[in-house]
């Protein structure tokens, strides 16, 4: 993320926010991607 001394959410941009808290779920394996819809093209 852009800012690092961001405090809550709402110090940061939803795009990055989301982007950023998805990919550390799925390498925390905390939630898996379903295997259609790890090649979906939208």
């Amino acid at each position: 993320m852009e800012n690092a001394m961001a405090r809550t959410v709402k110090d940061v941009s939803p795009h990055e926010f989301v982007k950023s808290y998805s990919a550390y779920l799925k390498r925390s394996g905390k939630i898996r991607v379903a295997v259609a819809l790890d090649s979906c093209v939208v």
